[in-house]
This record gives structure tokens, sequence and C-alpha cells, in this order.
């Protein structure tokens, strides 16, 4: 766990891995559903991958599909460990009226 900061209340919280909750975790003190924020994921991966495949396939001469799958798995066992601690958190609307299947239609 580590230590970052609710979005909606502000105060410290130890947020949880992205492997020990499916959809969302509640805040402690405000009761607001919170998640990863699922751009920094991405762009942490992109970033690791891009950076790390062309260093292993010039410095160890791999094939670049063997330096893919090697720096893919790396960044996910490395991504609890060092990288979850730097992504934001974001505050989930879990309201009936934002679930598209209850938007009014315009018949």
């Amino acid at each position: 766990m580590n230590t970052q900061h609710c979005p909606q209340c502000r105060h410290p919280i130890s947020a949880p891995s992205l492997r020990q909750y499916d959809d969302y975790f509640i805040c402690p003190h405000c009761h607001g559903a919170l998640s990863h924020n699922e751009t920094d994921i991405m762009m942490y991966a992109l970033g690791f991958i891009t950076l790390f495949t062309p260093v292993l396939m010039m410095a160890a001469g791999m094939n670049i599909f063997i330096a893919m799958v090697v720096v893919m798995l790396s960044y996910h066992l490395l991504r609890p460990v060092l990288i979850e601690r730097f992504f934001r958190l974001r505050l989930l609307d879990l309201s009936p009226l934002s679930q598209p299947e209850n938007q009014p239609t315009s018949d």
C-alpha cells in the first residue's frame, strides 16, 4: 500500500494496489468511490516499454519480440513495487444517471 490523497476530501489514504480491488475502492473518510487513473496506467506502461525495449535490443542483442516480452513481464512484476505509487487517484461517479443504460432516450 502507498499513501496518497483522496481527490475529494484531500485526506491522506493508503491506496490499495491494483491487484487488491476489481472496479474501485472506498475512501475511509468521505466514502467516495476511488480508482487509479487509467491514463496514468497506460502512459507509464507505454513509457516503460518504449524506453527499455530498445535498450535490450541494442545492449543485449535481443530480437525485438523477445525484448518486448521481457520488458512487458518486467513491467508487470515491477509495477506494484515501484510504479503504482505514482498513479493518481480519481473519483468515480457511481450515480444511476451516469450509467449509459439509464440515460433517457429522445424518442
